[in-house]
């Protein structure tokens, strides 16, 4: 299914209180001021710490807007804000041939704005290994280049390690803004999957993607 199909999809309500009408509003607000960004930020990747940046993210992972695009739709607790801290301490330790997560705090300007993760799925078994990226950023960073910026960055870095492997991301049908990113950055339309009563189209980049 190719992106040309969108409009042709139905829209379903993700799980939290974002209704699709305030969702689909932010998404043109986003796409809008998108198109009027002609820099790069100033962004960097770095591992995650729970005393540098535990606020932050929590800030960013109790916010029902930003978590109801990711994985599903659920804010997250202290409870699952510490697992994800200690299982980055884990991982950081481990050598790449073992290695299956890589997750990183995206700095923007000194300032945490999100996380960005290439890591085996938690939530579709049918995927194997086939690492998976994740992100989520503050709304208030959305739609400046942060995104793209930063899933480049985690793909290059990615690719060092473990080059010709390829990269798949799951993202809401309806979630346009994001499609339009990742479409530059040369993600393909596989097929849709559905999960929790959500669609999301399942995209894969190869290291031979176009702006590398």
């Amino acid at each position: 299914m190719s992106f040309d199909l969108l409009a042709d999809l139905s829209k379903d309500e993700a799980d939290g209180s974002f209704s699709h009408a305030a969702e689909t509003a932010v998404v043109a607000e986003l796409m809008a001021r998108d198109s009027a960004e002609v820099s790069t930020p100033n962004v960097t990747l770095i591992n995650p710490h729970p005393k540098k940046h535990g606020n932050s993210i929590f800030g960013i992972t109790r916010d029902p807007y930003v978590m109801c695009w990711v994985a599903n739709g659920c804010v997250w607790d202290y409870k699952k804000q510490n697992a994800f801290f200690n299982y980055c301490a884990k991982e950081v330790k481990e050598p790449d041939n073992v290695r299956t997560n890589y997750y990183h705090v995206v700095v923007l300007d000194g300032v945490c704005v999100g996380v960005i993760g290439i890591h085996k799925s938690t939530y579709d078994k049918s995927l194997g290994n086939t690492p998976t990226l994740t992100i989520f950023l503050s709304k208030a960073v959305q739609g400046r280049g942060v995104g793209p910026t930063a899933m480049k960055m985690s793909l290059e870095m990615f690719w060092k390690k473990h080059p010709t492997t390829p990269v798949v991301i799951d993202v809401r049908t309806d979630n346009r803004w994001m499609l339009k990113a990742l479409k530059k950055l040369g993600f393909s339309s596989k097929y849709v999957v559905w999960f929790r009563g959500v669609d999301y189209f399942r995209l894969v980049v190869n290291d031979d993607a176009g702006w590398r």
